[in-house]
């Protein structure tokens, strides 16, 4: 009657010891969390290089005119790149000077080195990053035509595609690629709002959208 009930301690012993184990093996190999969290770190890995590559040093001047007709300013004294020449319709007193690289040429058409000094003022200056619509072009086309070698130059080992959107969800396709996805893949698809310029300093507001698989 001991032995008995001494196996069936053991057994008792045995089968907790194999739940655990059974246990163990689920939350390490199976763990639906931790494969969710490795996904969503590869799809912010590859996200982030792949927005570091598309943008761009921008240094932006401020200019307050009296009357709207001139101004001037000396290029030493900002970034050292190709500038352009904005203003507001609503405020066509005020101009706002671009520097940047994505500029093909300078444009200032009221920009004059005989401009009175009393009829303008340098307001603020900045640099900061901004997404270049011309380096978005030049991603696509290395992704079209150097997909492998555009992966290893950013590090990444998962495949991917992109697309860009306006607001209102319209696809813009000179700025997306498009890749066929294996049925059998896990596919990570996240939507980022970006602002854009053009070579034409033009701000465009966009949704850039990403897939990892």
């Amino acid at each position: 009657m001991k032995r008995k009930k001494s196996q069936a301690n053991i057994e008792i012993v045995i089968s907790f010891i194999l739940f655990i184990g059974s246990l163990i093996f689920i939350l390490y190999f199976l763990n639906p969390l931790s494969k969710k969290e490795e996904k969503y770190y590869y799809i912010d890995e590859i996200k982030t290089k792949i927005i570091k590559n598309l943008s761009t040093n921008i240094g932006k001047l401020s200019i307050i005119t009296i009357d709207g007709n001139c101004y001037n300013f000396q290029e030493r004294d900002y970034l050292n790149e190709n500038y352009f020449e904005t203003y507001s319709i609503q405020n066509p007193k005020v101009y706002t000077i671009y520097f940047s690289e994505i500029f093909n040429s300078n444009f200032a058409p009221h920009k004059r080195a005989d401009c009175p000094r009393r009829n303008y003022t340098l307001s603020s200056y900045i640099e900061e990053n901004i997404i270049s619509y011309k380096k978005i072009l030049n991603f696509k086309n290395n992704y079209e035509n150097n997909y492998e070698s555009l992966k290893k130059f950013l590090g990444v080992n998962r495949d991917f595609s992109f697309s860009f959107r306006y607001l209102n969800k319209t696809e813009i396709p000179e700025l997306s690629v498009y890749k066929k996805i294996p049925t059998t893949a896990s596919i990570k698809i996240e939507e980022i709002p970006l602002i854009v310029m053009d070579e034409n300093a033009k701000i465009h507001q966009l949704i850039f959208v990403i897939k990892v698989w």
